[in-house]
């Protein structure tokens, strides 16, 4: 069966009786030839959530940076909108390994070197989530119900925190209290997620 997604910029098909979603979903994706471990789908999601609040982002914290392809992108996405990009990873090398294009945007020095299960790195992303305008954080470590336990409570109205994997390493039972306790808030995406298993899963503090 063929699936359209319209919005005002974009015509996306696909079928869900082939194989494009694990050409889209291939763990070898890139970026700048960079790594990503992200499907191609969860760019188009990403490029419509940073247009639509490009004007309203004051800070981007990235937990967990791994080969550093995605952080690229959002060092990028911050610099052209002036905002602030931190990202956090317990192996920093592998962020900011020397490329032209991370040396261009000095990405080693947005990559806060830590152990995010720690109580210092956990204060100094509390400390940012807490400073005026909107933060938007994006879940991406070892124990997704860990991060949105922890750090979703935190979120002011009009942040946002996204998370990565949901439905694979994370799932609304696991973290149904903590759900709970975010309300008001909004999904954002919703349609695209489960459409084209993009699987990343937006939560607006409302």
């Amino acid at each position: 069966m063929l699936k359209t997604l319209k919005n005002s910029n974009f015509i996306i098909e696909f079928s869900q009786n082939t194989n494009l979603n694990k050409v889209i979903n291939n763990p070898n994706v890139t970026l700048f030839g960079e790594k990503c471990d992200q499907p191609f789908t969860a760019f188009y999601v990403w490029e419509k959530f940073l247009n639509e609040y490009r004007l309203e982002i004051s800070r981007f914290l990235e937990l967990g940076c791994d080969n550093g392809g995605m952080s690229t992108y959002f060092a990028l996405w911050c610099h052209n909108i002036k905002a602030e990009y931190i990202g956090f990873d317990k192996y920093k090398p592998r962020a900011y390994k020397n490329t032209p294009v991370k040396e261009l945007i000095r990405l080693d020095k947005k990559v806060i070197s830590g152990n995010l299960y720690i109580d210092k790195t956990v204060d100094k992303v509390t400390e940012l989530i807490r400073q005026p305008g909107m933060s938007v954080v994006f879940a991406d470590c070892i124990d997704k119900p860990w991060e949105f336990k922890t750090f979703a409570p935190l979120l002011k109205v009009g942040d946002v925190l996204a998370v990565h994997d949901w439905d694979r390493a994370i799932k609304d039972r696991w973290v149904q209290k903590t759900i709970l306790k975010l309300r008001p808030f909004k999904l954002l995406y919703e349609q695209e997620r489960i459409e084209l298993n993009t699987l990343t899963r937006f939560f607006l503090k409302e």
